[in-house]
Formats: structure tokens, sequence, C-alpha cells
């Protein structure tokens, strides 16, 4: 699907080069109504992003620091709520930068990372001894949240692409 769209896009960019973005796109297709509309619809999903990254990094933060318990009595948060509190501020100046190729080289960090989780995961499975004789449940109803999390960050890069 976000690899047709953005092919679509690509034609669209193409036959007018003048054009730089969905919102361009949307005024070019629509006129003003158009651009207000595919501004909305742009902003949105990058905001409802950065809320479904906020909400899993307060997920995992909780089961990386299992057991930790952060006692500030000056502040009425948990201990996973006042990671996810520091861990956002440490990353919001990033939000300010203007020219985003300063900050590159984290791409290809993502990238090391993942290929380092394929291959603990790889490893894992071949050498570690994994038991086959777990049962795995077909519907879990309390997991959905997370797991959806987990599958719109396969989309969440597509409005950045443009």
């Amino acid at each position: 699907m976000c690899s047709y769209s953005s092919h679509i896009l690509g034609t669209c960019l193409r036959k007018n080069p003048k054009l730089r973005s969905f919102v361009d796109i949307g005024k070019h297709a629509f006129g003003s109504k158009g651009r207000l509309v595919a501004a909305t619809i742009v902003f949105m999903e990058i905001f409802m992003s950065l809320v479904s990254y906020t909400i899993s990094l307060h997920d995992n933060l909780i089961t990386v620091f299992l057991g930790t318990n952060l006692k500030l009595h000056f502040l009425k948060f948990s201990s996973s709520q006042f990671l996810t509190v520091v861990a956002v501020l440490i990353a919001l100046p990033s939000l300010w930068i203007r020219d985003l190729s300063s900050i590159s080289f984290l791409s290809t960090l993502g990238i090391l990372m993942s290929l380092l989780i394929f291959l603990c995961v790889a490893a894992t499975a071949l050498l570690g001894h994994v038991r086959n004789n777990h049962a795995i449940p077909v519907l879990q109803l309390h997991n959905i949240p997370s797991v959806s999390g987990l599958y719109v960050f396969g989309y969440g890069g597509h409005v950045v692409s443009c």
C-alpha cells in the first residue's frame, strides 16, 4: 500500500515539479479546500504517530526497567511515567532541527540495531535450545493495542517520505 501510494505521488511530482508536498498536491488537485484537508490529514497523522511512539516507549520502558522503582516525592509519577517523560524531553530538541541531515547517522544505527535483533533471534532459534512445547494461543484481546501499535510503525514513515 505504501509502495503504491509512493509511486502515485512520484508520478504526480514528476508531472509538476513545482509540487513539493502532500499539501501542494492537495491544492493542485482540489484548490484551497484540498490544501486544508491535506494539511489537516498530514499533521494529524504525524501527531498520532508521535502519540503511538510515546505509548510504545512507555510500554517498552516498563519491560526494560522491570522491577525498578523510582521514588520521587515531589512528583506523583510512576517509574514508567517518569522515564517516559525523561525520554520525550531528551528527544524533543530533535524536532527543532531544520536540517535533519545532521542526525542522519541515527538511521544507520537503527538499521544496524534491526540487523542485530534479527541475528539475535536467528541465533536463539538455531543455537538457543528453544523448546517447541509451548502452546500458542489463537487470539489474546488484551494484546491487540500493543501489537497494533507495532504494525502502525511500518506505515509511520510514509508521511515523511515526501
